[in-house]
């Protein structure tokens, strides 16, 4: 077997010296593009934690918004009803169901008229449309409706008596609309 030389002994070192400083170059780069790696994955995948819970935070809100929304259309939507019994306290108060029945007809109608405010409220409130709102009676009557009133509103919820009187009177019939009948002490009249 044939022996090295000093001078081959000093070149295969200096050889695998590079070579392994090559190798370790390699390693310590390859490392480097590991971590650059991870830390592109780990970045990626907190920004989809924070887009998730952006869109979470987003989705809760919104449920909330539309909860509370419901809340508030249906505390109106009690409102306007106690509205229409008084109402119908005021104008009918001394009649008999039937005739508290027609009057929240006639305002119900005028909801659903598109000649009309499209809300209890709005129907009643209209300018000199009902008498009880300028003489102070509606006012008087939240403290003063009987459950009467209140049964005579939910009847016609369900179904009404009488789908056409969109006025009425206690001073006879009115010269606008078509005359339609009498009822007690009020004088209906369709469109």
């Amino acid at each position: 077997m044939r022996r090295h030389t000093a001078k081959e002994n000093l070149i295969s070192a200096a050889l695998g010296i590079s070579i392994g400083s090559a190798l370790a170059i390699t390693s310590l780069h390859f490392q480097k593009i590991q971590r650059v790696k991870c830390a592109k994955e780990l970045y990626a995948v907190q920004m989809e934690q924070e887009r998730q819970y952006e869109a979470d935070r987003a989705e809760a809100l919104r449920e909330e918004a539309i909860a509370e929304s419901e809340q508030i259309a249906e505390e109106n939507y009690q409102a306007e009803l106690e509205l229409l019994a008084c109402l119908v306290y005021a104008e009918a108060g001394n009649q008999d169901l039937m005739g508290k029945r027609l009057v929240a007809d006639t305002v119900l109608n005028r909801v659903d008229s598109p000649d009309f405010p499209d809300t209890i409220s709005g129907v009643i409130y209209q300018k000199n449309q009902f008498t009880p709102v300028s003489n102070g009676a509606l006012d008087r009557a939240f403290t003063d409706v009987t459950p009467d009133c209140y049964k005579a509103v939910s009847m016609e919820l369900e179904e009404r008596a009488d789908w056409n009187v969109l006025y009425f009177s206690s001073d006879g019939f009115q010269p606008y609309g078509t005359l339609a009948f009498k009822y007690q002490d009020h004088y209906f009249n369709y469109e």
